[in-house]
């Protein structure tokens, strides 16, 4: 879907021209003050399931796009302390950061502190690190992840609702 600018407001809806194509305006959003909605056309009268993928496949790729980039940590430890940062939450990421916790609850004897993370880059591409001190800063972190995780899938599950019922107002069944 292609991100348009221009929208002061939420106004789902399906743009026909007889049979022949029809244009879908969907969400809302705003960036630097500026509002935008999403717009797929069509060449043809789309179906539900064909809006139904078209939105959901969407709303995916935002939640996605919002899981690897969204998270927020204010760094603890070293040369960017007090700092806020987007964590980057690749899936290597989430695994490792994981790895690292379950470890550290089942045998804290054997998980040395402090270690270092490489959590985010500066303007300048360098890396940014987080050295945590003790299991408690690591339970934050990681515990903070996967709270914003399970924040931008319930988001997106609200939005396939959405869609879904807007789909239905269609009534498209017929077509």
């Amino acid at each position: 879907m292609e991100k348009v600018f221009g929208a002061n407001e939420r106004h789902d809806q399906l743009l026909t021209s007889g049979s022949k194509w029809a244009t879908l305006i969907y969400g809302f959003g705003e960036e630097n003050g500026s509002g935008y909605d999403y717009r797929e056309t069509f060449d043809h009268i789309p179906t539900p399931d064909e809006l139904r993928t078209v939105i959901h496949d969407h709303v995916d790729a935002l939640t996605d796009e919002k899981i690897l980039t969204g998270y927020q940590w204010t760094v603890l430890h070293g040369d960017h302390a007090g700092q806020t940062v987007n964590v980057w939450l690749s899936t290597e990421n989430q695994n490792n950061f994981k790895a690292k916790h379950d470890a550290a609850l089942a045998y804290p004897e054997e998980v040395r502190f402090p270690f270092s993370y490489k959590i985010s880059e500066d303007a300048d591409h360098k890396a940014i690190y987080e050295t945590f001190q003790n299991i408690g800063e690591l339970a934050r972190f990681y515990l903070g992840g996967l709270n914003f995780i399970d924040s931008c899938l319930g988001a997106g599950w609200v939005e396939k609702n959405t869609a879904d019922a807007f789909i239905e107002s269609l009534n498209l069944g017929s077509v």
